[in-house]
């Protein structure tokens, strides 16, 4: 099974995917989206920026976690 680790901040978020195997965590990919490449308006709520960043990495990734 797959662990998808989100980092929402207010310059980026930040995606890491790993696996767990035995005592380690092995990470298979990381990406970085930043949020002024998804802002519409100024007046766009950061939290949809973040929902609507989340929403097309995983369609995107097709995450199997």
């Amino acid at each position: 099974m797959n662990i998808l680790s989100i980092d929402l901040g207010t310059y980026s978020v930040k995606f890491v995917e790993g696996r767990l195997e035995r005592k380690a965590l092995t990470t298979l990919t990381t990406k970085e989206v930043t949020i002024s490449k998804k802002r519409e308006s100024e007046d766009q709520p950061l939290r949809e920026i973040h929902c609507q960043i989340i929403k097309d990495y995983l369609i995107s990734s097709h995450f199997d976690g």
